[in-house]
């Protein structure tokens, strides 16, 4: 900020003292002694020229009133014969082309009394009259009044030129003062536009500081570990640019360690679960075999202990495929395999899927009792044309299955009619959305996050390991999924994967 102030401070100061000598040089070209003395020349040429131009009118009105023909007219005392005088006079000296004047009127005058006269009045707007008395010789008190003008043009030429010679001398005394007044603007203008140029800077830098400030709190954050930071966009500046790309790494951060955490947990899930089944496999054959040996060696008549002791068999062997089931379902989820990408058609993969779907084979062993009606309908809305892509289809195959599956017998379980399935497969510019949507009960917003877990499950059977194979798998293709409410008033399972396989998240491996 400092630096800005006196970068701005230099500039004022040079340009003031540049603005103060180009007025002074411009004052000096245009307002010096030389020129003021040619301007006073000038306007005494234009009073010489009037002055000519009056003795010019005298002359004219002396040599009329001095003429012997006039003389000889007025002894004679005929009033017509002075009047053609008047008027021969009239029309040789009146229109005269070498100067302006206009003689327009004649009168002889007797005692102050006109006796013959010709001519017109002066217009007072276009022209200046100039009235003129010269006495005639012929013994009497007889006067010859003349009027001659000149064209008012005349004198506002000279005014104007005298007007301009005071304002210019005006100028010249006062050039100091003028200098120094505009100088004064100048730096006024010059110190407002410094002033408004700081305040918009300090402004704009502090606006920025802040920006860089709040940037460099988030990084603090996220070093130590909070993944959470969020920074606001306010603009579109280079500030704001480096800020959403912050926010887009923190997300991939949050989004890698939230795959590392759940990998992890996976991993550790499929160890137990591989311990569990190995330990709980192979005591079971020999506990259905002791049972089942046990019950039919009985041979005494006791029929009450007989039929108690058939009774305990039947829940001790149905107890031991439960378990065998369950079994089943660890291994399968403690040998998952990392997936092993090839380029196919997902809607021609799901089409073949969708032929061998069997509702009532989805069922658990105490659901062949439902009856055919609750059995929910499969219907498919593709994209159109080909979604080729790297995936491995028998894993992406038993998640489809896994979450059908779950639909399937959610809508069983709350008796809905009639139930429908739908799988919807969309392209979206680097992505393809797979979605399976029911009409079941759906799934309450504060369970969407945890049915993903392995020790999470909302059914009165089963592991709860679906969903986490399921997760499991979409993370080994680089995909996301997530839970929402569906259209169709049941749960949406909205499975994300890459087009490319060099999109694939880095973290997407088999622990």
């Amino acid at each position: 900020m400092a630096s800005i102030g006196i970068v701005a401070l230099v500039s004022f100061g040079a340009a003031s003292a540049l603005g103060h000598a180009v007025l002074q040089e411009a004052h000096g070209l245009g307002i010096n002694p030389a020129i003021a003395g040619e301007l006073s020349q000038a306007l005494e040429i234009y009073r010489a020229h009037l002055v000519a131009l009056r003795a010019c009118a005298e002359d004219k009105a002396g040599r009329i009133a001095s003429s012997r023909d006039l003389v000889e007219v007025i002894q004679q005392g005929d009033e017509a014969k002075v009047r053609e005088f008047l008027k021969n006079q009239l029309a040789q000296e009146g229109e005269d082309l070498r100067t302006p004047i206009r003689l327009i009127y004649l009168a002889i005058e007797r005692q102050n009394q006109a006796w013959v006269q010709v001519g017109r009045e002066p217009r007072e707007v276009e022209e200046k009259s100039i009235s003129l008395t010269y006495p005639i010789p012929v013994g009497e008190e007889i006067q010859l009044r003349t009027i001659l003008t000149i064209p008012t043009s005349v004198f506002e030429r000279y005014s104007h030129a005298g007007k301009f010679v005071d304002t210019y001398e005006s100028l010249r005394t006062r050039i100091g003062a003028i200098a120094f007044f505009y100088l004064v603007v100048y730096i006024g203008v010059l110190l407002t536009a410094v002033i408004v140029g700081i305040t918009v800077a300090l402004g704009m830098g502090r606006r920025l500081t802040k920006k860089v400030a709040r940037l460099v709190d988030g990084a603090r954050k996220v070093g130590a570990g909070n993944l959470g930071v969020k920074l606001p966009v306010e603009g579109n500046d280079e500030i704001d640019l480096l800020t959403q790309t912050f926010n887009t790494m923190v997300q991939d951060l949050r989004s890698s360690r939230e795959r590392i955490e759940y990998l992890q947990r996976l991993a550790a899930w499929q160890d137990m679960a591989r311990r569990l089944a190995h330990e709980i496999k192979n005591p079971l054959t020999p506990i259905q075999l002791a049972v089942q040996d046990l019950a039919s060696r009985y041979g005494g008549d006791d029929l009450s202990f007989a039929k108690r002791l058939r009774e305990v068999s039947q829940i001790v062997e149905e107890e031991i495929r439960t378990l065998k089931r369950l079994v089943e379902e660890f291994s399968q989820f403690a040998r998952l395999p990392a997936p092993i990408l090839e380029e196919q058609d997902i809607n021609e993969c799901i089409r073949e899927w969708a032929m061998s779907y069997d509702p009532r084979g989805m069922l658990p062993e105490e659901g062949a009792s439902v009856p055919q009606s609750a059995l929910p309908t499969l219907v498919l809305e593709l994209s159109e044309g080909a979604i080729v892509l790297p995936i491995d289809w028998s894993l992406l195959r038993k998640a489809i299955d896994n979450l059908v599956r779950n639909a399937v017998q959610a809508i069983a379980e709350a008796n809905i009619q009639p139930g429908v399935i739908k799988v919807i497969t969309k392209k979206e510019e680097e992505h393809l959305r797979i979605e399976i949507h029911d009409n079941g009960p759906g799934v309450a917003p504060d369970q969407r996050e945890k049915i993903f877990d392995p020790d999470f499950t909302t059914k009165s059977h089963g592991s709860g390991l679906g969903l986490a194979i399921v997760k499991k798998i979409v993370f080994e293709h680089g995909g996301s999924i997530e839970c929402e409410r569906s259209p169709l008033g049941g749960a949406c399972f909205s499975m994300l994967l890459p087009l490319q396989g060099e999109n694939r998240h880095p973290l997407s491996h088999n622990p």
